[in-house]
């Protein structure tokens, strides 16, 4: 049976101290962070998900979407806020945008003129 997340309980410090790294970073080294925190890097992953429901790895593209969205909003392209949020070039935006919004980067751009 998969334990659930207790609902009286914080997270422990490790699975704050990741989650306000990808929050800032977008992307961290789940390998060297685990040894960081003393914790086995299958731990650290399940431990995360359980707290936050979803990876690290989701987690943190999630967070350089978000990025990417307000640079949208501001105005800038897409292919500059592709590389803003960390993405190699706007293609992987666009895929990731696509598969976890359904919308594109123009879409996005039409939505906040409207």
């Amino acid at each position: 049976a998969v334990c659930a997340r207790p609902r009286d309980r914080l997270p422990p410090g490790w699975a704050r101290q990741l989650r306000e790294r990808l929050n800032e970073e977008g992307q961290v080294d789940l390998d060297r962070a685990a040894r960081e925190y003393g914790i086995h890097r299958a731990h650290l992953s399940r431990g995360f998900r359980q707290w936050f429901g979803a990876p690290p790895s989701l987690y943190g593209l999630r967070c350089r979407m978000n990025q990417a969205v307000s640079a949208l909003a501001r105005g800038e392209s897409a292919a500059r806020a592709a590389s803003a949020a960390g993405f190699a070039d706007q293609s992987p935006l666009i895929r990731t945008l696509k598969r976890e919004t359904g919308l594109t980067p123009r879409h996005f751009e039409r939505l906040i003129a409207a």
